[in-house]
């Protein structure tokens, strides 16, 4: 089982989270541990062409290693900086 992907578009790509200021998010369903945020910098070391789906098949938790669990965006804090965060 793959990582479920929550209000956001499976086909979305790096490159557009990256224009977007977005950040990843990974919730583990099993150990509840909180969330871990892909910000620019882990982003950036992947091909942009890399769809959400993509990521959410082969994503793992850190820390206990389940691979059920939550895959969702937010607005990153470098947009913020830039001014494209949300109102």
């Amino acid at each position: 089982m793959s990582f479920a992907i929550i209000g956001t578009a499976p086909h979305y790509t790096l490159a557009l989270c990256l224009e977007k200021a977005w950040t990843v998010c990974f919730a583990c369903e099993a150990c509840r541990r909180p969330p871990t945020r892909w910000c620019e910098a882990e982003l950036a070391r992947l091909p942009g062409r890399t769809t959400l789906a993509q990521i959410a098949d082969r994503a793992r938790c850190g820390g206990c290693g389940e691979r059920r669990g939550r895959l969702f965006t937010r607005q990153g804090a470098w947009g913020a900086r830039a001014g494209l965060a949300r109102e």
